[in-house]
């Protein structure tokens, strides 16, 4: 084979391979061209008229999928803003007398009427509807069971009609074993206090999630505050940011409009006299009652006085106590009434911290009654960093964090059984 003969043939698998090359190319190119010119005609001409002709299923799909499109469209959009300008979506934390996030004690109290006047025509507070929803603020199963007031794992294994607000709810609620403060029902209808509570701490809750949710930041108005909070009582926090972030609106069981409650909160501040309303009741919480038995029990096993110094800790006291080195943490279990500091009076002289004859007194009494009554307690005098010799409290593993926490059987069967064992 002569040299020209195989340059011919070389450059002919050259030429081969470029126009099958080109052909490719040309192929993907129409392709996307294609594409593109099937997307323009399905926006332009194909989801106007399922829209317009309401097409049953497709258009219902349709309108779901503009709707997911839509809202995260948005929320990219607030969280770049957010970025950009640098705004803070940081939770405020309350201060002095404040009782729900961003608004002062006597707003709080404005705003807890205007739900009341709202739910309960005026306040009632021992009312209930024909659904079951009871108190001033027309508390429903799962808004109990978000404030403690309800067990978690009786409202998670009840029907789904409980769940709902309809069918087995009152009969749920009328049964004390639901419950988590004896009395269940009657004692929530007949305590002012405990509805307080109860209401101070759901609207904190659904406040909190405004901030995660990019709806509300530190600068944002007592008003829209108020609209969120009360836009989320009536259909829970989900409805609420679905109207302030989407502007998509939702009706409770009777009709009312998640719309028309923000509307009424973001009034409810600007125009109401601040001179008739009743300050808000809150319910106080106690030293548990378990450590208050194994204390007692420690004051008849003594030839001396044991007293109580401090129970329950507000946490502005505890800030205090902090800053000036009296506490080594803002989290105590004087907080939740999970813990006690004890003294003893002895020929009419109080024991000081210093003396550690007295805690050792004291310490081997409250041990006795710990393990004559069942009851697991940590002694402050075994702190290695911060010893504290008149400090008792119920231990975290074994009680929960929450006042008037209390343990399930299952937890208490088997707190004996591990003291058993030992």
């Amino acid at each position: 084979m002569d040299a020209q003969s195989f340059d011919v043939r070389y450059l002919d698998y050259i030429d081969s391979r470029v126009s099958r090359l080109e052909a490719t190319t040309v192929k993907k190119s129409l392709s996307w061209l294609v594409a593109l010119i099937i997307a323009l005609a399905i926006n332009i001409v194909v989801i106007p008229y399922v829209k317009h002709k309401n097409v049953p299923y497709l258009a219902t799909g349709l309108n779901a999928a503009l709707d997911v499109e839509k809202e995260l469209s948005i929320d990219l959009g607030v969280f770049l803003a957010d970025k950009i300008t640098g705004t803070s979506r940081s939770v405020p934390t309350l201060e002095g007398s404040q009782l729900i996030i961003g608004m002062s004690r006597k707003q709080s109290a404005i705003f807890a009427q205007n739900v009341k006047d709202s739910e309960s025509h005026g306040g009632r507070y021992g009312v209930v509807n024909q659904f079951g929803y009871s108190g001033a603020y027309q508390f429903g199963a799962s808004a109990l069971a978000d404030v403690g007031l309800i067990k978690k794992s009786a409202f998670k294994s009840a029907s789904n009609g409980v769940k709902s607000g309809r069918i087995g709810h009152y009969s749920f609620l009328t049964k004390n074993s639901n419950w988590t403060i004896k009395g269940g029902l009657k004692s929530f209808l007949s305590d002012r206090s405990i509805q307080d509570t109860a209401f101070v701490r759901l609207t904190n809750k659904n406040i909190k999630s405004a901030f995660k949710a990019r709806i509300l930041h530190k600068n944002s108005s007592v008003s829209k505050i108020a609209g969120f909070a009360k836009a989320a009582h009536l259909g829970g926090a989900s409805a609420a940011k679905r109207w302030y972030k989407y502007k998509r609106d939702s009706k409770d069981g009777n009709g009312t409009k998640v719309s028309t409650y923000a509307k009424q909160g973001e009034k409810s501040i600007q125009f109401f006299n601040f001179s008739s309303v009743d300050d808000l009741v809150i319910a106080k919480p106690k030293v548990h009652h378990d450590l208050m038995k194994v204390f007692r029990r420690a004051q008849q096993l003594t030839s001396f006085t044991i007293n109580i110094k401090e129970g329950v800790r507000d946490a502005v006291t505890q800030k205090s106590y902090f800053k000036r080195g009296a506490s080594q943490t803002l989290n105590s279990r004087h907080l939740t009434g999970h813990a006690l500091d004890l003294e003893v009076e002895y020929r009419g002289k109080k024991t000081d911290k210093k003396d550690w004859f007295w805690c050792r007194k004291i310490n081997t009494a409250m041990q006795q009654a710990s393990r004559e009554l069942q009851v697991p307690i940590k002694w402050g005098g075994e702190w290695r960093s911060f010893p504290d010799g008149f400090h008792y409290q119920l231990t975290w593993k074994d009680y929960p964090k929450r006042a008037g926490g209390y343990r399930s059987i299952f937890d208490k069967i088997k707190m004996r059984f591990k003291q058993w064992m030992r």
